[in-house]
């Protein structure tokens, strides 16, 4: 029972994690459909790029953090599977919930990084969507939405199998 608790903490806290970085694909997702700039009052406005130079090296600079966080969502995805598999087998998975903790500890790392980057480039949305490279950027998000509710999904039915043979286990014969 002790296994299915943890299991349960580290399930809520990478779900936690994980609906941080949802958010912050939404975010991005958004400004594509969202043509109206924060007011200037607003506290979390930003100023402008300058140059069409600044903002296309913001946008690479983006590309690569979420390219990182994709690399870290499927090694994420990975380990899930195997978590899966070992809670399939009545298997112990605490290094597994280690190295998944040290992944998402990285993961929120990199988002943190981007978000300064992603302000700015929010406040620069005109310019923003007009660039070919904006709608990878989207695309991307998409693949890694796509990817954490895979995640997730994955963590759902290793909780399914620890409930069910903690069920098998105390259930009278």
């Amino acid at each position: 029972m002790e296994d299915s608790i943890e299991v349960r903490h580290s399930g809520d806290e990478t779900e936690r994690h994980l609906q941080t970085f949802v958010k912050a694909c939404h975010d991005l997702i958004s400004l594509s459909r969202d043509q109206h700039a924060a007011p200037a009052d607003h506290p979390m406005r930003v100023e402008l790029v300058a140059t069409d130079t600044e903002l296309t090296a913001l946008v690479e600079q983006y590309r690569a953090g979420l390219e990182a966080e994709l690399m870290l969502l499927h090694r994420l995805y990975a380990l899930a599977i195997e978590q899966r598999s070992a809670a399939q087998i009545g298997e112990e998975f605490q290094g597994i919930i280690d190295r998944r903790s040290r992944i998402m500890t990285t993961l929120e790392t990199v988002e943190h990084e981007l978000k300064t980057v992603r302000e700015h480039l929010a406040a620069d949305r005109e310019r923003l969507i007009e660039l070919p490279a904006f709608h990878e950027l989207v695309a991307r998000h998409t693949e890694a939405s796509d990817l954490i509710a895979d995640t997730l999904a994955v963590d759902r039915d290793s909780l399914d199998a620890l409930n069910d043979t903690e069920e098998a286990r105390t259930s009278p014969r």
